[in-house]
């Protein structure tokens, strides 16, 4: 993606008055975006802009990577909390089993045997 002529916050309000003058396209995995937005925060100075500069910052990240207001602030936070943005992989099964193929075959053996 060829971010250089974007390099203040006025560039970014220009872009998002017109997106199509200047098509630009984030493309990549994951982890890659999320690397991508790490950047952008601290090439923007995020945490220091004003409430206004940060709405422009915000939506031009939602712009790019088609990430949800909610998602982008849960980065957002992780970014003030640990000055860094990390992917936490689910390490965690799904929901627990409740019966085993034991009780589950009886189950269907009594409910056979009522009807």
């Amino acid at each position: 993606m060829d971010e250089t002529r974007i390099q203040t916050i006025e560039d970014i309000a220009v872009f998002l008055a017109n997106p199509l003058t200047m098509p630009l396209e984030l493309q990549g995995n994951k982890d890659e975006v999320y690397s991508w937005v790490e950047r952008t925060l601290v090439r923007f100075r995020y945490l220091w802009l004003s409430k206004k500069h940060k709405g422009l910052v915000r939506r031009y990240i939602e712009c790019l990577t088609s990430l949800s207001h909610s998602q982008l602030t849960r980065l957002i936070k992780q970014y003030r909390k640990s000055g860094r943005i990390r992917r936490r992989q689910r390490t965690v099964k799904g929901f627990k089993t409740k019966y085993t193929r034991a009780s589950l075959a009886s189950l269907l053996f009594i409910r056979q045997r009522v009807s």
